[in-house]
């Protein structure tokens, strides 16, 4: 679901040379249809906001994991089957809403089946993994055809539901419902292991871990100071750094981006290295991310941003032409994007993970997802208005100079959360309110870092 995921976001950019072609297989498009083509999936992910945390309670992570794929399924096959452009875009509606459930389930799932030893890095291949559908839609869309692509996808989506059905439930989703024969057989398959002394003490650990009793109701967000202070910090950080740097844009419309940087038709080379770049952006995140402090890897990654988006702005204002293999303003968004994968992304989810305490969690994500969602919905909607408005230079200038503001925020308000625990947190947030933030939670927030001054 996340390499699904990845392909949705970078689909447009991957197809719009078939759009921009003669011989377009949905016929001569318009602006104003391809920002409603990269901006729909995230105004109907808002739909499943909500419904997807609650799915993954109710009926349980397996089966949440496999009505996620549903939508891809029919998306694929509306745009398989039909070249309308009005088709196209209800299957980018519809595709779309899975989008938020992808976040929070898959994420959810592979928490939940590792062991603790690899926990961390495998929660850390969901974004990996989007990389990788990205980089794919890149790579077959410069060697087949649209139809050859789309066909590819809907092969995949159903291989999806085919295999994800093969897989266990959740151990900790059994516990709960207090299924512990199941439980048991369950982390037998995981971890390929009979013996019982071995799975009785990793079902104890995961009670520890995952299990808490302490119980609030999303009213309770808003009237306890520690989670409206973090509710307040997440949001910010999750609309802002990932929607008013320019990163959302840069995703969405790459291929757009590298025609009027380079002044090329064809750059499929571009953003085939624009891809490969975050692969290798997230191979490095998992050395580098838990190297230095949180607040420092995030300010650090937007000075550095705002300094490469200004001089991208200088480069086009003055129309400099500096002759090389690879277009600076090319190299200089390929510096962006590696910062970005790299340290700032990787460490964002770091940091909601130390902040954000585990019984607040699925409440607090939720809320998040939604802004950032319709933040990136907006954006990329007004990305065409913006680029007419204020051209190539102005629209890097305004994201240089948003990232600077954001930088100041996070200074100001955003405390440091490494070797912290969530009772150290609450006291340097000064909420001296009375909330379940209590021991449970901060045995529950361990699961995710090896510092052991967290429990």
């Amino acid at each position: 679901m996340a390499f699904c995921l990845g392909v949705l976001s970078g689909w447009l950019s991957a197809v719009l040379p078939f759009f921009q072609s003669d011989n377009s297989p949905v016929g001569p498009v318009s602006q104003d249809y391809i920002s409603w083509l990269g901006a729909i999936p995230f105004l109907s992910a808002l739909a499943g906001t909500f419904i997807w945390g609650n799915l993954s309670e109710r009926y349980g992570r397996k089966n949440t994991g496999i009505i996620l794929g549903i939508p891809h399924v029919i998306m694929y096959s509306i745009i398989c089957l039909s070249h309308n452009q009005t088709a196209v875009l209800i299957g980018r509606v519809i595709g779309g809403i899975s989008n938020v459930g992808c976040l929070m389930c898959v994420n959810l799932y592979v928490k939940e089946i590792s062991s603790n030893k690899m926990r961390a890095t495998l929660t850390n291949m969901l974004s990996f993994s989007m990389t990788v559908g990205t980089l794919y839609s890149f790579l077959m869309c410069s060697m087949f055809s649209y139809d050859v692509f789309n066909y590819s996808l809907l092969g995949i989506s159903i291989s999806y539901l085919f295999l994800f059905s093969m897989l266990p439930e959740s151990p900790v989703y059994l516990i709960k419902n207090e299924l512990t024969e199941e439980a048991k057989r369950a982390l037998s398959w995981l971890r390929a292991t009979r013996d019982r002394s071995l799975i009785e003490d990793e079902i104890d650990e995961l009670k520890c871990l995952f299990l808490n009793k302490t119980s609030i109701s999303l009213v309770d967000i808003f009237k306890t100071k520690y989670y409206l202070k973090t509710m307040g910090m997440g949001v910010f950080l999750h609309c802002a750094y990932l929607n008013f740097t320019g990163f959302a844009v840069l995703i969405t419309y790459s291929t757009q981006i590298f025609q009027k940087l380079s002044g090329e038709d064809d750059v499929s080379f571009y953003n085939i290295g624009f891809a490969l770049l975050q692969i290798v952006s997230g191979i490095s995140s998992f050395f580098l991310a838990d190297r230095l402090g949180r607040k420092f890897f995030m300010l650090f990654t937007l000075i550095i941003s705002s300094s490469i988006l200004c001089s991208l702005g200088f480069y086009n204002y003055f129309q400099m032409h500096i002759d090389f293999y690879i277009p600076i303003p090319v190299i200089l968004v390929y510096g962006f994007m590696f910062m970005f994968c790299t340290v700032g992304q990787p460490v964002l989810y770091i940091f909601y993970n130390e902040l954000i305490s585990s019984e607040s969690c699925n409440y607090i994500i939720s809320i998040m997802m939604l802004i950032k969602n319709l933040g990136w919905f907006i954006v990329c909607k007004l990305y065409s208005t913006l680029m007419l408005w204020l051209k190539v230079y102005g629209l890097f200038w305004m994201y240089g100079g948003l990232c600077i503001v954001i930088t100041i925020i996070i200074a100001v308000w955003i405390p440091e959360t490494k070797n912290k625990s969530l009772r150290q947190l609450k006291t340097e947030l000064q909420c001296d309110d009375k909330s379940p933030v209590d021991n449970d939670a901060l045995v529950i927030n361990a699961d995710n870092s090896d510092n052991t001054n967290h429990v």
